[in-house]
């Protein structure tokens, strides 16, 4: 087979097991929702968008300092070196892991003092505090994996194995509430994280050190200690923190105004509206290399084109479940119940904002992958300020729509905001013809 056709083929592969990989998590939401029903299911939602926030804050930026060195190292062809880079990041990140989820595990009394939900969030709380552990170490290892060219396996442990474990140990045990999920939600991620461990061997069983590299030079220079990994994580830390609030801050701070099952309303329809962007999400692993060899290689024209095309093909495969959500909402929440079909409403609103993603391309990874991180973190602050704010004074106001509102108003900027930044840095409109 040809290299191009072997190209062809990876990024196909790619781009498959990435689709799959979000449709196991709305699968995991449908499942967790007709299991549970709206009270109970709006409980777990709450505690997994804690813990998912706190897990990326114990993690201090140590993902995307995984994927850089592990890619240099194993680009390079030295597996010590690759292998011990993400052992370092997963002391780092273990340890703070550790010290958050103990804390989580004392103070979750204290946080349902303050929230609207039901008696149950202490003990799920409790029980997912060591999933925030398993949750940090699997996501390192998947990164470590996609470090070493292994897509297939990192998304495989990133995205799909935690919500097939849950899934299915719910359905043995016949789990009833939250707290029985986030124990099982626990177990989870540890299975997950060493069955990510026992799949790194397969992983670096063949090398061929890329000659051409230029991070090859880099790599056979520096010696990754731990005051490099800090060096190059701490000022990623405030940037992925910033994405999960502008992300999950409206779930999070729902959870002190509106009531359970509205919470999960709120829960399973932004869950559902995200499956407009997962097709982004997986084109983005095929795209992002070519972004940065066109700039690199000065070929601007090709970059510009490339993105624009890119833009039309995503709005229109995109589309069709756009303008189902649009069009059906109720019928669309009622599968996860009944008692769902009041998040009709935020469903329409959270869709419009992942459709507006979807139309604004791969703009992260375009300036990202062009050198112009810095606008990125820009747009990111702006973003997460703003969905902290207006969700501050939207959700006591206007409930489960007002946190809507004030989601699709911060992705909707931030999106706009990286789309005029990539015509400042790079001179082309994405959404032009």
């Amino acid at each position: 087979m040809g290299t191009n056709r072997k190209l062809l083929l990876g990024s196909a592969i790619s781009v498959f097991v990435r689709l799959v990989g979000g449709l196991s998590a709305f699968l995991l939401s449908l499942f967790l929702a007709r299991y549970l029903g709206a009270t109970e299911s709006g409980v777990f939602f709450f505690a997994l968008s804690l813990v998912m926030v706190l897990s990326v804050s114990a993690r201090i930026g140590t993902d995307l300092t995984v994927l850089r060195f592990t890619s240099i190292q194993f680009g390079n062809g030295d597996v010590v070196g690759t292998l011990d880079t993400l052992r370092r990041c997963l002391i780092l990140a273990g340890t703070a892991s550790t010290f958050v989820a103990v804390a989580l595990y004392f103070v979750s009394g204290t946080i349902e003092t303050y929230t609207e939900l039901s008696s149950n969030l202490s003990e799920t709380l409790r029980a997912m505090s060591p999933g925030l552990i398993g949750l940090s170490m699997l996501s390192l290892i998947a990164m470590g994996l996609q470090g070493m060219r292994k897509i297939v396996f990192s998304v495989f442990v990133l995205n799909i194995a935690l919500n097939a474990f849950v899934i299915l140990g719910v359905a043995v045990r016949n789990a009833a509430s939250p707290v029985t999920v986030g124990y099982i939600f626990s177990i989870g991620t540890m299975l997950t994280a060493a069955l990510g461990w026992y799949l790194l061997p397969a992983a670096t069983s063949r090398v061929e050190p890329e000659v051409d590299s230029n991070e090859r030079l880099e790599a056979s220079n520096l010696e990754i200690g731990n005051q490099q990994i800090l060096n190059s994580c701490i000022p990623l830390w405030g940037v992925d923190v910033l994405s999960q609030l502008s992300r999950w801050s409206a779930q999070l701070i729902s959870g002190f105004w509106i009531a359970s099952n509205e919470l999960s309303q709120l829960a399973t329809a932004q869950r559902t509206a995200l499956l407009i962007g997962f097709i982004l999400a997986a084109v983005n692993t095929v795209l992002a290399p070519k972004f940065a060899s066109f700039f690199h290689s000065g070929q601007s024209d090709q970059l510009a084109r490339l993105s624009k095309k890119s833009c039309q093909l995503l709005a229109l495969i995109s589309l069709p479940l756009f303008l189902a959500m649009m069009i059906f909402p109720s019928q669309i929440m009622g599968l996860f119940g009944s008692d769902f079909r009041g998040g009709a409403g935020a469903l329409q609103i959270l869709a419009i904002a992942q459709f507006v993603n979807v139309c604004t391309g791969s703009v992260g990874y375009l300036l990202s992958m062009t050198g112009h991180e810095r606008d990125l973190r820009r747009a990111t602050l702006i973003g997460s300020v703003v969905a902290i704010v207006v969700s501050l004074i939207l959700i006591p106001r206007l409930g489960l729509i007002g946190a809507a509102i004030a989601t699709a108003i911060a992705s909707i900027l931030q999106n706009l905001l990286l789309t005029v930044s990539v015509k400042q840095r790079l001179g082309f409109w994405l959404v032009s013809p």
